[in-house]
């Protein structure tokens, strides 16, 4: 019996136009999406102060007495946060089984939360994924050094230089920090040091955006210092 075969142009398969297609994600205004986490944080850290508050007789305050709802909310806030200052402590077998199995976990979520998201993929298709999974920020590790390649070519000069930045701790640094009180209410170009964008929210400004060209005290600066 002999095989029948289709032959189909190149180009012109029926799966040629079909292709995976990542579902677009809205981006949510800066305050809401700041509003958002803020909600989640004071929910895990609400959790965790009930906890506490609830097998209260497990825990040791130094400082004497027994443990109130202040002190839950503190013992919560300090414990999320990492800080931990060891005035008050479990000692019971409960109290210490719920810092284990339910307080640890509630850490977790809440410096998740708190906390910027960066990851890291090889190639440009999969950072929408990684957005959408609630990436900040994505870096391509291989169209980053093509384009730092793509630069040492057209300018050795200017390549050493972005290699420069990229090195941190030696030479020229790029770094984030908060605008300070008399830098307020005047231009980027006037600060000390070389700003080349502002944060405001989170929204990252060019320098040279109309919206960027007076500081507020409540931005960030990102700026291009000598470490030497």
């Amino acid at each position: 019996m002999s095989r029948l075969r289709r032959t189909v142009a190149p180009g012109t398969e029926p799966w040629a136009d079909a292709g995976i297609v990542l579902p677009a994600r809205r981006a949510e205004p800066a305050v809401r999406q700041v509003g958002s986490r803020l909600l989640l944080a004071l929910a895990v850290l609400a959790a965790t102060t009930l906890i506490v508050y609830l097998d209260r007789d497990g825990y040791n305050d130094n400082a004497g007495g027994g443990l109130s709802l202040l002190d839950a909310a503190y013992y919560a806030t300090v414990t999320l946060s990492t800080t931990g200052y060891g005035d008050i402590t479990p000692y019971s077998d409960s109290a210490r089984l719920g810092n284990i199995f339910l307080i640890t976990p509630l850490r977790v979520v809440f410096l998740i939360i708190t906390a910027t998201v960066v990851a890291a993929v090889r190639e440009d298709e999969n950072a929408p994924l990684l957005r959408q999974s609630g990436a900040d920020v994505v870096v391509t590790s291989s169209s980053s050094a093509g384009r730092l390649l793509g630069l040492s070519m057209l300018s050795p000069h200017a390549g050493a230089v972005m290699e420069d930045l990229l090195t941190y701790g030696n030479g020229l640094d790029v770094v984030e920090r908060p605008v300070t009180r008399a830098e307020a209410g005047h231009s980027p170009r006037a600060c000390e040091d070389l700003v080349v964008a502002v944060v405001r929210g989170r929204r990252v400004l060019n320098y040279t955006e109309p919206e960027a060209a007076v500081l507020q005290l409540t931005d960030r600066v990102i700026v291009i210092k000598s470490t030497g």
